[in-house]
This record gives C-alpha cells, sequence and structure tokens, in this order.
C-alpha cells in the first residue's frame, strides 16, 4: 500500500501557533491559511500540524461527528476513518504520521471546517481553561498504545450507524485527542472513566433486549 510520510510545513506562522496558542487557536489558524480555497485535503491538513498532528487530527475529525449533522448516512464514516489510522499510529508507537495515498488525497470542504469550528468553538475554549500538563505517567510508550486500543474501539464504533450514539462516541474521541495535545493525563482518565460508564449503560441495554426474549 502506498503511504504517505507527513511532516511539518514550514510555515512561520503555523509554527509559532504550535509554542503558544490553544488547540481552538490553532485549528483556526490552519483554517484560516487556507481560506482561499474550496477545500483542503486530508494530508494538507496534517502536515499544517506537525508535531501535534495525532492529538489535532483526532479533534478536528471528531468535532463533526458531535453534531446533529452527523446523523446523516456516511457522515461519521468519512470523518472517523482517518481517526482509525491515527489509533492504528500509537498502537505499533510511530511518532510521525501517515495516511494511505488514497485517504490523504481525500479533500472535506474549507466552509465545512468553518462551520465545525464555530458551533463547537465556545465548548473547546471552556474545556481548554481548565487544562494542563499533569499525570504524565499517562503519555509513556506503554500507556500511548493503550490509549491507542482505546481510541480504535470508539473510531470504529464510530464508524458504525448506531442511533444516539455518535455524540458519546465523538465526545469520548475529543477527551483523547485534548489529552494528548495539552498532556494532560486527567483528561485522558476521565475519558477512559466515561468510556466504562458507557459500556455499562450498553451491557444493561443488552440485558434489558434479551429479556424481552427470554
Amino acid at each position: 500500500m502506498e503511504r504517505v510520510l507527513v511532516k511539518a510545513q514550514k510555515k512561520p506562522a503555523i509554527k509559532k501557533a504550535r509554542k503558544k496558542e490553544s488547540v481552538s487557536q490553532l485549528l483556526r489558524k490552519i483554517v484560516s491559511a487556507h481560506k482561499t480555497e474550496k477545500s483542503i485535503s486530508y494530508g494538507e491538513l496534517i502536515h499544517s500540524m506537525g508535531e501535534r498532528a495525532f492529538g489535532l487530527i483526532t479533534i478536528l475529525f471528531a468535532l463533526p461527528s458531535g453534531l446533529p449533522i452527523s446523523i446523516i448516512p456516511g457522515f461519521s464514516f468519512v470523518f472517523g476513518l482517518p481517526i482509525v489510522f491515527i489509533a492504528l499510529h500509537l498502537i505499533i508507537g510511530r511518532k510521525s504520521l501517515w495516511l494511505p495515498a488514497r485517504l490523504a488525497s481525500q479533500t472535506v470542504a474549507i466552509d465545512t471546517l468553518e462551520k465545525v469550528l464555530a458551533r463547537t468553538r465556545p465548548y473547546l475554549l471552556h474545556i481548554e481553561r481548565l487544562l494542563k500538563p499533569r499525570l504524565l505517567f499517562f503519555f509513556s510508550g506503554i500507556a500511548e498504545r493503550i490509549h491507542g486500543l482505546c481510541l480504535l474501539f470508539l473510531s470504529l464504533l464510530l464508524l458504525l450507524p448506531i442511533p444516539l450514539s455518535n455524540f458519546v462516541f465523538a465526545a469520548l474521541i475529543i477527551c483523547f485527542g485534548l489529552g494528548l495535545v495539552e498532556k494532560d493525563g486527567l483528561l485522558i482518565l476521565l475519558a477512559y472513566l466515561g468510556f466504562a460508564v458507557y459500556l455499562l449503560f450498553l451491557n444493561q441495554v443488552i440485558r434489558q433486549l434479551l429479556g424481552l426474549f427470554a
């Protein structure tokens, strides 16, 4: 399979943003840098994100699935597939991000990204005020592989047409992404707890359904 190795672009504005700006500000800057274009490829998006691509691309592609528009058939599949590849990167311990050429060439409309960021930015701003580096043992090599397994499971669930569940999966994936970008182990821990609560809820639902046919 042909692969596209993702390396950081040499754009001073973006490079500066990585060091000083929050996730929401950096995502806005990346989209604004391509505002004159009708669309942007997945590969170009990842190029713009540089060394923070793992967490940022996870957040960016999970955000649309948390909106009501995600009920459109196939919508979550389009945005969820890149998250599957990111999860696989974490599982195998890769430090640079690559996508198959066919996936890297897929495009998303700039207008769509702008609308998604406009709708979700207020929520991101509230969360970002609480984030800081902590519980750094959550970011060791083994721990990140475990995060990758959980992200893989969540992203596969996101691809499935499960009614009214996309928001839950997207919210948990966004928590993992923000935790990875900001090195906030507490947020990662909360994401695991949220995932455990969802599994317990799902278990109860399945038991109830099986009881109807017993």
